[in-house]
């Protein structure tokens, strides 16, 4: 495993670590930008997850998709980004909740899956309801 980092602010690089044990891997790169936009992609939940996969699919090149994985580890992926912003949306919306009803919400909120599984990054947010 190549432990070679650099550090870039823009297009100058700030500061290198160790040196490249590997060619580069134009692939590997363009795939990494390919999970990027499927990511955004996944955010517009008007598209089905074929139809987000077949955008993302449209500009590759045989070589990119030699290093992404199998349509149906993509599709899942999409579902998973969806399943988190759908989340991450619900806590937004704790600050539109009517007061008389945000007790039993949070209450919900802290007993749910997704919060069992981000407790440390959802704590600080969920205290400053709390504390409101």
């Amino acid at each position: 495993m190549c432990r070679a980092r650099v550090h870039t602010i823009g297009e100058e690089i700030t500061k290198v670590l160790n040196v490249h044990s590997h060619p580069p891997d134009p692939a590997k790169i363009s795939g990494k930008q390919i999970f990027s936009k499927l990511k955004q992609l996944s955010m517009d939940v008007g598209s089905s997850t074929h139809a987000v996969i077949a955008k993302v699919y449209q500009d590759i090149t045989p070589g990119v998709s030699s290093v992404l994985p199998s349509i149906s580890s993509l599709k899942r992926n999409v579902r998973r980004y969806r399943i988190f912003s759908l989340d991450t949306r619900q806590i937004a919306a704790l600050a539109f909740i009517p007061e008389e009803a945000m007790e039993n919400e949070f209450k919900t909120l802290c007993e749910s899956k997704f919060y069992e599984n981000n407790e440390p990054e959802l704590t600080p947010i969920l205290n400053y309801f709390e504390d409101t």
